[in-house]
């Protein structure tokens, strides 16, 4: 059924509940259940909808930190299978200050996990975390997609654009590169964790729906250094740029040159230091504070000046 809370947050179609499959490797956590839903999302006719990424998937491994060496992680219990979780999980710290912190795995042998970006401080036989994996197109969309066009060519096709590469579902076949659209399936092709992803939509406006499991905790929305990202809010829900937080987060100036911009739908947005959120074209115009973020759910897009960082959201947004 579809419910709205008191607050306003988006209508969330449950689907039940999902109980968690604690693998031979978890260490001393019992099954954890969490609901799985589907948001249904609004997809502008004949041009490019942001779509953020509000969910998680199941957890493949819950583990104790054992040892922390650079970028690699040790688990207390390990039992990985080697190789494994390459490329297609992260680590998520699910306790202590740095609870919410995803990190991409780049490798893994029976008991450690080579990680990219930043390791937080984690304390041994103390801290704990989960191995997830990330969203994929048949996960988040579904295998055939709801309500977006599928074609024998990408042409005839809506496109999915995942960090700047598009796919297509090719009628009666699957997911496909619109690059190489009679290549191997691409229904695994993974998202970034919370990523936006963008659908080019060939026909009229419709509604599509995201698929998976709401997070149950807080959530560090990854921005990446000296780059333009498109990225999700991790809860289902509509949040301001002053609600958001992201004031603590992005670069702020005396100016918007000086400043991080946020986007969204195409209008730019920046913190004027001591002031507040301001319109890029009105740097001394009113208030921008009550603007939302992420409206229908969509994603929105950071312009980000500086190193890489990540946005903590807490626990209060929790649906």
């Amino acid at each position: 059924m579809f419910k709205r809370s008191l607050n306003g947050r988006t209508r969330i179609f449950a689907l039940g509940i999902l109980a968690a499959v604690v693998s031979t490797q978890a260490y001393g956590q019992l099954p954890v259940s969490r609901p799985a839903a589907m948001l249904p999302i609004s997809v502008t006719a004949t041009s490019t909808t942001p779509i953020g990424v509000p969910f998680t998937r199941e957890p493949a491994v819950r583990d104790v930190v054992s040892a922390v060496a650079g970028q690699d992680i040790t688990g207390a219990a390990g039992g990985y299978g080697v190789g494994a979780f390459a490329n297609t999980h992260i680590v998520l710290i699910t306790t202590g200050a740095s609870r919410g912190t995803g990190l991409p795995i780049t490798a893994n042998t029976a008991t450690t996990l080579t990680v990219t970006g930043t390791v937080p401080a984690l304390g041994a036989n103390e801290d704990e975390f989960e191995i997830v994996p990330l969203q994929t197109l048949n996960a988040l969309f579904g295998n055939p997609p709801i309500n977006l066009t599928g074609g024998a060519n990408a042409a005839a096709a809506d496109k999915v654009s995942v960090a700047g590469t598009r796919y297509f579902f090719r009628t009666a076949a699957g997911w496909r590169l619109e690059s190489a659209p009679f290549g191997p399936d691409q229904g695994n092709a993974t998202i970034p964790n919370l990523a936006g992803v963008s659908i080019i939509r060939i026909g009229a406006a419709t509604t599509t729906n995201v698929r998976g499991l709401n997070r149950s905790t807080r959530a560090v929305i990854p921005v990446p250094g000296a780059s333009t990202t498109l990225l999700s809010w991790p809860y289902p829900g509509a949040v301001t740029l002053t609600g958001s937080g992201l004031s603590s987060t992005v670069q702020q100036g005396a100016n918007a040159a000086a400043a991080d911009k946020v986007s969204i739908g195409g209008i730019r947005y920046f913190f004027r230091t001591a002031v507040g959120w301001r319109l890029e074209s009105a740097p001394f115009g009113g208030d921008q504070g009550a603007v939302v973020l992420n409206p229908g759910d969509r994603a929105f897009t950071v312009i980000r000046l500086g190193v890489a960082t990540g946005h903590p959201v807490l626990e209060s947004f929790v649906p």
